[in-house]
């Protein structure tokens, strides 16, 4: 038998075990399975991270948004009495129980009088008169569950001594508006029964509470009209137990709601709401209590959930799709690179008789030693990945810990596996293929061939055909339903086309780089430039792959950062617009106690701290034919200046492109021309002076006659002065009607005033009579006009004297009036018949309008104007109710109206001219709606904070606050994450991309590097020349990725951002590249590559000579 006495064998043998085939033959490649794990290792991580957050972010959202709404109650209500609660409580939480199923839930129980939503009952002051407020009274086992005190304690059940008072706790609002404090006495009138109470505490409802509050306020009022009583108290109260109901509200525990359960909790909860009792609650038993119904808020809730939902996906799914192609590019070059390393190899091997199972099994362990632990790590440090990008201020909410869940291994396995394809399928044709070998020397460029095949320019094509289908959709949402909206995947694909189409025509221009360095070169002293620029024309194909993946890599980092700052851009334009000015004001409901009247609030807005301009809104619902539409009203004098200045916000929030002209000359226009309509104070009076002649005819007694002056202030808003005037014989007396306040002093009415109204009321009269009044004002120096608003087609013959008796008219009426110089009202009128049923006993006057109303000037919105008869130019009859036409003339476009919502076509006029018409046509001016304030530098922080320390004043919006509000939007948040994961890792394919193919080249050219040095070129001018082949190359790709990704964001986002319903955003995005952040992506980008350049430049310089030249060229 043979020996082999070969030193190297003997002393392999007696060293130890042999190293495995793979890992003995993967030593020699060692640089490229270490690019190629690491390209793995970072793609698997992003796919990894954008999964898991994509599902995380998803789900968070639905659950912190269902948290904070207060309509997630499922609700049984029952009759209460003391002897049916127990069986009660048994069924009602047993249905509950099946109602959720198995998704987790809790079910809270109360009290409440009076058993019909519909009723509360009044507040009575301490000194024994009405309030004007109202209130439900509810028993909470646990109300800090559902309200935070903001001062005193909660009700206890008894107060320590007999006849003590009820306690009771309020909102903070609703104690507010009646002037409570705690410790006040007041009382409630419950029926019959008035119960003397005391205020121990005000509260607001809890963040995030589960909406109790709201399940059992009335269906005309607010959860903050409740009054919180202890139970104890409530079942020790025969005046409230005796009209009471005993609730159950279900509501989901929010925080372990998962995505898949919405459907069904849907479905069953609309089943059960409204439903046959007797079957959903009691199974068909004898029912335990009476009286016992069912209804529920959520099926409505998470119905709405439903196109957020898909919004929310798409808006992930965009970057992430743009990132999944990024992570596939670098898998694919980083495999063609190790295929390409070892094709000779595999070639030579397949000549000398190698099997090509063998060859691809060898091939496979190699990869597999390398690939495969980079692919089992990515998932557990996606979560670092995450929470460090967290904590650095980039990413914000809920964040998935681990990307080690279902789809964070689905993604990691498809990485490996497009990888393992990219590197197996090229080595098993080698392998297979004998000629292999010869082949290789005779490969062209094939990236130079896939253009001639015009590849890229088809890919084009497809790429215009979605964004076509894009604009004309504008919205990656479709469907409808609970279970039917869903992402439009085509769309969803149609940027990365995009993107990928725009990447590989920019690669035409590769090889026009040469000849730009070839006339760099002629100026420049030395061979470095010149060979470098004939290199980069020669090696044009073996460069296209790299560049790809680099010009993509700062293409989607650039369109990152680019969206980033336009949806931000977005938020602020969006708040404006939502906002309306710098400051929206919502007044309270009621004006009782601190609460400002409505003339008293333009003067309370106008003192907050930085206000420059106040105005309210009012709004006027109308008809056009079929088509309902709302008419807004500002005070364009007061607000004009806003739209010129720069040291203050607009009002109302105007972008350039909302009007088809300057906004302030459109608002000019809406003013220019205020009808003269009614009579106007003079000066700034404290009181209105009247001097008054009141006689009637027929016996006494005389019923005083109630008399009410409407008037209107500066911004067109009415108000109402009251008084009693007793019926004399004619003699004058004087009444003087205060025009001042008390409850906030020193505000004061907006002048000057106009008297628009009159309205008599005479209550109980003892027999008919008719009237002579004459009222003197300062108001009416030629004397005034009026007209019967109540009964305006009554004959005015119908007031002779002796028909006042057998007149059938019930109601009171004007018979005749003149217009006597000083006399604001001079006439007679017929009062009303004694007990009539129903009684009528109000007459309502009107000034007099002029013949021909000039229509209204107005701003058409874009819902109107697409109608076709709200054209600019138009005169348009509008129906305002009870056969009174309003004419309006379109003056010019407006895309949206700021401040209000877009579900009806909306016009834009002067609150004045809106008034003036309203008088003319015989109806009251509307009221304000809300209050728009323009603030200096438009920053309203200030004068929000005030509005929070007087919360009686009103709820103030900022539009800050509200750009924060959709930024922090937890339905947005994914969509913001994503594209800072572009932003910050895209970049790393490029420099990862990069750093492996300068290794590559530089090995592959191991010989030309030896034939160099030996003709004497010196190692630095080897490392300059290889620094500037690479450095070349990738400056290009950096710029022109760039540029690239700024342009596509600015033409992708616009048509893809969505709002929460899945529709256009209003108003749309302004697009505004951000150069410099976009130059900064991109500078350091290039920094990294010139280090890396830099570093392997001064490797790859080193030659062995006499190693390389043996070997024989190209290694």
């Amino acid at each position: 038998m043979a020996t082999d006495l070969r030193p190297g064998r003997a002393r392999r043998r007696t060293g130890g075990p042999a190293a495995p085939g793979p890992v003995r033959g993967g030593t020699h490649y060692l640089a490229v399975l270490l690019a190629a794990a690491l390209a793995i290792l970072l793609s698997a991580t992003v796919l990894s991270a954008l999964a898991a957050l994509a599902d995380r972010s998803v789900q968070s959202a639905v659950q912190q948004r269902l948290a904070g709404d207060t309509d997630t109650g499922v609700d049984i209500f029952g009759n209460y009495r003391p002897q049916d609660l127990a069986g009660g409580d048994k069924a009602a939480r047993a249905a509950l129980d099946r109602v959720f199923g198995e998704v987790p839930h809790h079910t809270y129980t109360a009290l409440r009088s009076p058993a019909s939503l519909g009723a509360e009952y009044s507040l009575i002051r301490a000194d024994g008169n009405l309030s004007g407020a109202s209130s439900a009274v509810v028993a909470l086992p646990d109300p800090a569950a559902h309200a935070r005190l903001t001062a005193g304690s909660w009700p206890q059940a008894t107060a320590g001594r007999p006849g003590a008072p009820l306690q009771m706790a309020l909102s903070q609002p609703a104690a507010a508006r009646v002037g409570l404090r705690v410790g006040d006495r007041f009382s409630l009138q419950a029926g019959p029964h008035r119960l003397a109470v005391r205020l121990t505490g005000t509260y607001r409802p809890a963040p995030g509470g589960p909406g109790v509050l709201a399940g059992l306020s009335s269906s005309s009022s607010t959860p903050d009209s409740l009054a919180v009583i202890a139970p104890g108290a409530f079942t020790a109260q025969p005046a409230l137990a005796a009209d009471a109901l005993a609730a159950w509200i279900g509501a989901p525990d929010s925080s372990r709601l998962s995505l898949g359960a919405i459907g069904p909790l849907h479905d069953r909860a609309a089943r059960f709401a409204g439903s046959d009792t007797a079957v959903s609650v009691f199974q068909g038993k004898p029912p335990a209590m009476g009286g016992v119904y069912t209804s529920s808020r959520l099926p409505d809730t998470l119905a709405a959930l439903s196109a957020p939902m898909a919004v929310a996906r798409a808006g992930i799914d965009i970057p992430a799709a743009l990132l999944a192609a990024l992570a596939a590019a670098a898998l694919v070059l980083t495999a063609r690179q190790l295929a390409q390393a070892r094709a000779a190899e595999v070639a030579l091997k397949g000549a000398r008789g190698a099997g090509t199972g063998r060859l691809v099994a060898g091939a496979a362990g190699q990869w597999a030693v390398a690939a495969v632990p980079a692919a089992v790590a990515a998932p557990f440090l996606a979560g670092p990945l995450l929470a460090g990008l967290h904590r650095a201020g980039l990413l914000h909410g809920a964040l998935p810990a681990s990307g080690a869940n279902a789809v964070g291994w689905t993604a990691a396995l498809l990485a490996l596996a497009v990888h393992g394809a990219a590197v197996l399928l090229p080595t098993a044709r080698t392998a297979a293929d004998r000629r292999a070998g010869m082949r290789l020397r005779l490969r062209g460029a094939r990236a130079a061939a896939f253009q001639r095949a015009g590849t890229d320019v088809a890919l084009t094509a497809v790429a215009v055909s979605g964004w076509l289908e894009l604009r004309h959709y504008r919205s990656p949402v479709v469907g409808g339903g609970v279970s039917g909206t869903s992402v439009d995947p085509v769309l969803i694909l149609t940027p990365v086309l995009m993107t990928a189409a725009a990447t590989l025509l920019s690669l035409r221009l590769l090889p026009l780089a040469a000849p730009l360095i070839d006339r760099a070169a002629r100026r420049a002293a030395g061979f470095v430039l010149p060979l470098g620029g004939w290199q980069i024309g020669r090696r044009a194909a073996r460069h296209t792959g790299p560049a790809l993946l680099m010009t993509l890599a700062l293409a989607v980092g650039s369109l990152g950062v680019t969206s980033l700052a336009i949806l931000d851009r977005g938020a602020s334009d969006q708040a404006a617009f939502g906002v309306g000015g710098d400051l929206r004001v919502a007044p309270p409901l009621q004006t009782l106690g601190q609460v400002p009247p409505t003339a008293q609030r333009h003067d309370v807005y106008a003192a907050l701290p930085g206000a420059t301009a106040v105005t309210p809104v009012t709004e006027l619902g109308v008809s056009r034919g079929e088509q309902t539409l709302t008419v807004e009203g500002v005070n364009t004098a007061a607000v004009l200046a806003t739209q010129t200045s720069a040291d203050t916000g607009p009002v109302p929030a105007l972008r350039s492109d909302f009007t088809d002209r300057p906004a302030a000359d459109l608002l000019a226009g809406l003013g220019a021309a205020v009808p003269d309509h009614g009579f106007t104070l003079p000066g700034r009076p404290n009181e209105l002076t009247l001097t008054v002649r009141l006689s009637a005819g027929g016996k006494g007694p005389y019923v005083p006659v109630e008399l009410t002056v409407t008037t209107e202030d500066a911004d067109g808003l009415p108000d109402h002065l009251a008084t009693s005037l007793p019926v004399t014989d004619g003699t004058p007396y004087t009444v003087r009607l205060p025009l001042g306040f008390t409850g906030r002093a020193p505000a004061a009415r907006r002048y000057p005033l106009r008297v628009i109204g009159l309205g008599v009321s005479i209550r109980f009269p003892y027999e008919r009579r008719t009237y002579h009044l004459r009222i003197d004002s300062a108001a009416a120096p030629h004397g005034a006009l009026w007209r019967d608003l109540t009964d305006p087609v009554y004959d005015d013959a119908g007031c002779d004297p002796r028909t006042v008796d057998s007149e059938t008219t019930a109601n009171p009426h004007l018979c005749a009036n003149a217009g006597t110089p000083g006399a604001l009202f001079s006439g007679t009128f017929r009062g009303p018949a004694p007990g009539s049923v129903p009684p009528q006993w109000d007459m309502t006057l009107g000034p007099v309008a002029a013949p021909h109303q000039p229509p209204v000037p107005a701003l058409a919105d874009a819902t109107l104007q697409a109608t076709g008869e709200f054209d600019t130019g138009a005169v348009v009859a509008l129906d305002a109710g009870d056969g009174v036409s309003i004419k309006v003339k379109i003056i010019g476009r407006i895309t949206a109206v700021p401040g209000v919502d877009r579900s009806l076509g909306r016009l834009l006029v002067d609150s004045r001219a809106l008034a003036a018409a309203e008088v003319a046509s015989g109806n009251a001016p509307p009221l304000d709606d809300f209050w728009l304030l323009s603030a200096r530098h438009g920053d309203a922080t200030a004068a929000a904070a005030a509005l929070r320390a007087d919360p009686a004043a009103g709820a103030g919006t900022t539009v800050r606050q509200a750009a924060r509000q959709i930024r922090d939007d937890p339905l947005q948040r994914g969509t913001r994450a994503a594209l800072v994961l572009a932003l910050v890792l895209a970049p790393a394919f490029a420099v990862i991309g990069f750093t492996l193919h300068t290794a590559m080249s530089a090995r592959s050219r191991r010989g030309e590097f030896a034939l160099l040095r030996a003709i004497g070129v010196r190692r630095r001018q080897l490392a300059a020349l290889l620094w500037t082949e690479q450095l070349g190359l990738a400056l290009l790709a950096v710029v022109l990725g760039s540029a690239l990704g700024a342009l596509l964001a600015a033409a992708i986002i616009p048509l893809v951002s969505v709002d929460a319903t899945g529709a256009a955003i209003v108003p749309s995005l302004a697009v505004s590249v951000p150069w410099p952040e976009v130059g900064a992506v991109a500078l350091g980008t290039a920094l990294l590559i010139v280090a890396v350049v830099t570093a392997l430049a001064r490797v790859f310089a080193r030659v062995d000579l006499v190693r390389v030249l043996r070997a024989g060229d190209e290694g």
